[in-house]
């Protein structure tokens, strides 16, 4: 307050701003602290996982833990012909894509095998339609995945066969399949049950009251699970490292809750009475090696077999491992989380590759268009496997998927360009009939 000759003067009153101003002062402060917390979001993911945060590529599912193997796994149904599929009522092995409306204008290919199918079908989707425009190719890559977790032979070909009795008509059939399905075969064995039957198949038929309950909260925390990766990919927010950081979060929340209620699941003794088809007896844990491998083998040849009938081309691609001796340089990475010196699989790869090897060959002087990819990562030095057994990250199914296009784009070319192909036998029989 300053003094005038009549008393004391008014109060300085500061000079007020414009609204239009004080809005664009608080929309800039906001925006500017909205960029720091992204910014320290980003960080933090950096700092966590060692890579910066790429929303392009989607959340990377985190790798399976060690821990005891669930005892039941109701992301599967039973299925009378496959022993199984997953729940979902879209999944392609319940509910076949429609064939194109003009056959002529579309190429079909089918991808099988077991998990590692199943995980790099979007990269492999991306890479064969990624080859038809470079190519100027015309017609529409149609990619149908029929694989689905601890999947392996002789699932594969009931699986291809059903599809081309019910019409199904495909242009090229990949498999995509290798050691680790071999390993799954031998957990049958151990309850009494021949390898070649669905993994667990025992423990799929029957359950006991405490397994019932365990199993309607396993349920809809699975489902909340596949929600949540969903929306890694698909979310408005996707690109924030904020966003991602949460939903993470929440996934691995989710994941352990999943996991606690396996292991009580797991300890869980019951007694089932089911017949449990023909018993091979074994000689040895050697002796089983050496059947599943026979048995990938023939079913392999029976596939390239059931392909030709239904008017396909088939190619079979043996997956890489990490417990492939000299197959990689291991990052610390993966060395952390992806390779495991005393696990079954590190234990077993050595005994079970040979003959992979060995039937491989044969495979090939059966005419069969298949393709050793053991070493495709010999001089990567990238971060590329996810977990302990045999899947990959992002990067890693990237680069499988183009491994496999380069050796199937002869066949994705002759297709695409091939305007008078013969309608197969098996298809023609099942218009025939109706179905």
């Amino acid at each position: 307050m300053r003094l005038t000759a009549g008393g004391p003067a008014a109060p300085e009153v500061a000079p007020v701003l414009p609204f239009s101003k004080q809005l664009l002062y608080y929309c800039l402060l906001v925006l500017l602290t909205l960029i720091a917390v992204e910014g320290m979001a980003r960080l933090a993911y950096f700092l966590a996982f060692d890579k910066g945060y790429r929303s392009s590529a989607g959340m990377e599912f985190p790798g399976a833990e060690d821990i005891p193997p669930a005892k039941i796994d109701f992301s599967r149904i039973r299925h009378p012909y496959y022993g199984y599929t997953a729940h979902w009522p879209d999944y392609a092995l319940n509910n076949y894509p429609p064939p194109p409306a003009n056959r002529d204008s579309a190429v079909v290919v089918g991808l099988i095998g077991g998990s590692v199918a199943a995980w790099s079908l979007p990269a492999f989707r991306r890479e064969v339609e990624r080859y038809f425009q470079e190519h100027n190719l015309n017609k529409n890559p149609v990619i149908v995945g029929l694989g689905f977790r601890t999947m392996r032979q002789p699932q594969q070909a009931m699986i291809a066969a059903h599809a081309l009795l019910q019409g199904r008509q495909f242009d090229v059939i990949v498999n995509l399949d290798g050691f680790n399905e071999t390993q799954f075969a031998q957990l049958n064995t151990g309850d009494g049950g021949p390898p070649t039957f669905p993994d667990r198949w025992s423990e799929l038929a029957e359950l006991t009251p405490r397994e019932t309950l365990l199993v309607g909260q396993i349920v809809p925390l699975r489902q909340r699970q596949s929600e949540l990766v969903r929306a890694s990919q698909t979310s408005r927010w996707r690109h924030s490292a904020v966003f991602g950081i949460l939903n993470r979060y929440r996934l691995q929340r989710t994941r352990s809750r999943i996991d606690e209620l396996n292991r009580r699941l797991a300890a869980i003794t019951s007694h089932h009475n089911l017949a449990k088809g023909p018993i091979r007896p074994f000689a040895d844990i050697a002796d089983r090696h050496t059947h599943a491998v026979r048995v990938w083998y023939r079913s392999s040849l029976l596939l390239a077999q059931l392909a030709e009938v239904g008017g396909a081309q088939y190619y079979h691609f043996l997956q890489p491992n990490q417990y492939a001796p000299g197959a990689k340089p291991l990052t610390d990475r993966e060395l952390a989380c992806c390779y495991r010196p005393g696990s079954y699989f590190r234990e077993n790869y050595p005994k079970v590759h040979p003959h992979l090897v060995d039937y491989g060959r044969k495979l090939r002087r059966q005419k069969v268009n298949y393709f050793d990819l053991t070493r495709i990562f010999a001089d990567n030095h990238e971060t590329l496997y996810a977990d302990s057994c045999c899947h990959f990250n992002a990067r890693g199914n990237e680069l499988l998927a183009a491994a496999m296009v380069a050796r199937i784009a002869p066949a994705l070319h002759r297709a695409a360009t091939d305007s008078g192909r013969p309608v197969p036998p098996l298809a023609a029989g099942a218009a025939a009939a109706g179905h």
